[in-house]
């Protein structure tokens, strides 16, 4: 059996809900992406090293970490596939934080 193919991401947050073709851009939509721009660099990010990141880099690292998921699951490394999920869930645990002081 063939394995399904990401067509669009869907993200909810609150009473928000929105359909995009990328996480990046469907982030960017329920949160409000501040800074446009470069992604940002992908270096392993500590929860001390992201109380200093903005909202727009944080959304790029999350991305960045939803790309590299997708990848290793393609590709199956499911060990790498948990460690990008578990990534992924520090950085959007922080954009929660950041958007609901």
């Amino acid at each position: 059996s063939e394995l399904p193919e990401l067509k669009r991401v869907i993200v909810g947050y609150g009473n928000r809900v929105v359909m995009e073709d990328t996480l990046k851009a469907a982030l960017g939509r329920v949160f409000g992406n501040s800074q446009g721009g470069q992604a940002a660099e992908t270096a392993d990010v500590t929860q001390e090293d992201l109380a200093d990141i903005s909202i727009g880099e944080l959304i790029s690292r999350a991305n960045d970490h939803f790309s590299k998921a997708e990848a290793f699951q393609r590709d199956g490394n499911w060990a790498a596939y948990g460690e990008e999920i578990a990534r992924l869930k520090e950085v959007l645990s922080e954009l929660d934080r950041l958007s609901n002081p």
